[in-house]
């Protein structure tokens, strides 16, 4: 799948993205326990189209759900920025639903 990141502020940095576990039921809020512990696909510093603050700039990137997923799922994403000196503490985070085909 390709992952899409509104690049509205351009930085280099690593987007995480983290994806529910198969327990997840969208029936309920959504809490840390629901991710799996670790991120699929990385992506550091990824291909970026559009400029940024307008609404076609994006980031964008190949990514692969960890095998065995299947039905609705929340993928949540995290953004560490880089500056010139050192990784901010900065880190933008987002939510997206997904829906796998079965």
């Amino acid at each position: 799948m390709e992952i899409d990141y509104s690049d509205w502020a351009k930085h280099p940095g690593t987007f995480f993205a983290y994806v529910t576990k198969d327990t997840w039921s969208p029936t309920r809020p959504l809490a840390w326990s629901d991710l799996e512990a670790t991120p699929f696909s990385p992506s550091t510093d990824p291909a970026a189209l559009g400029g940024p603050g307008t609404n076609d700039g994006h980031y964008f990137w190949n990514a692969t759900l960890p095998t065995g997923k299947t039905g609705r799922h929340i993928i949540y994403m995290r953004w560490y920025v880089r500056t010139a000196r050192r990784t901010s503490s900065a880190a933008p985070t987002s939510c997206s639903t997904a829906a796998t085909a079965t």
